[in-house]
């Protein structure tokens, strides 16, 4: 075989390898593209967005949008639809651009005891025993009735107190709206401080540092003296927290079907004998 035969079946093999060269490469190319063309549609965050923003919020201040991103690079557990934000909570913080994934979101109850209290009300937490406590049988989502007891000595130094700030209208009207006549003198007296009050969790302060959040009753405590924490109004909390203070506090159970409030007369030792 001569020179020349040699050089035209090399520069052959060149060019078919060459060729093979371009064939792999048009057709990568073409499956690259054809990739790039199937799209997911998945939320993104529409600027930076902290941790703890509700899903709620994130719908109504519209701080995610949709957006078609190529099937490769959507990542793994993407969320696609607004429904699956509802009841949710952010637990890290989100980057403008950032795709939204199922691990980043978290419930109410896992989060803060802060997502389980509705716009207007606080979380207040009352020290209760078993005796008083419907022996233990309060769980979370139960309403109970505050029910409180202050004794003569109490009432004596709280008429004091009072008599030094409070006009003569501010007495009547106290009077009126609870039965008490701050400018007599008077046993002890029981009353039903606050009714249809709803109970977030019950725990103690040990357990609840430890697990991040509120057991659900009074058995899983893991205290005989469990803290019962009611969500109230911030006018009921100053109520809850001055029956604590200075008088002692029961709860009464009420029934699961049973909203309507009450009106009851109080107890002392007037009407007690004379009824």
């Amino acid at each position: 075989m001569g020179r020349r035969t040699i050089a035209i079946t090399i520069a052959i093999l060149f060019a078919l390898a060459a060729a093979a060269l371009v064939w792999w490469y048009v057709g990568s190319v073409k499956e690259t593209t054809s990739e790039d063309t199937v799209t997911r549609t998945v939320l993104v965050a529409a600027e930076d967005v902290p941790a703890r923003t509700t899903g709620e919020s994130l719908v109504e201040k519209r701080l995610v949008e949709p957006k078609d991103v190529p099937a490769r690079y959507v990542a793994p557990g993407a969320l696609a639809s607004e429904t699956e934000l509802q009841g949710k909570i952010l637990s890290a913080n989100l980057a403008k651009g950032q795709q939204l994934v199922a691990s980043q979101l978290g419930t109410a109850q896992t989060e803060s005891v802060a997502f389980q209290v509705k716009s207007g009300m606080r979380a207040v937490s009352v020290p209760i025993d078993r005796e008083r406590g419907v022996g233990g049988a309060i769980a979370a989502g139960d309403r109970v009735d505050v029910v409180a007891t202050f004794k003569t000595d109490m009432l004596s130094q709280a008429n004091v107190n009072l008599g030094a700030v409070l006009t003569p209208e501010e007495r009547t009207r106290i009077q009126e709206r609870t039965g008490i006549d701050l400018s007599a003198s008077m046993s002890a007296v029981t009353r039903t401080v606050l009714q249809q009050v709803e109970v977030l969790g019950i725990d103690s302060m040990q357990s609840a540092t430890e697990t991040g959040g509120l057991t659900q009753d009074a058995t899983n405590s893991g205290s005989d003296n469990p803290v019962v924490v009611l969500m109230v109004t911030p006018a009921e909390a100053e109520q809850l927290v001055f029956a604590q203070e200075l008088g002692s506090v029961w709860f009464a159970l009420v029934p699961a079907e049973d909203t309507t409030k009450v009106t009851t007369p109080g107890r002392s030792i007037v009407n007690e004998f004379l009824e």
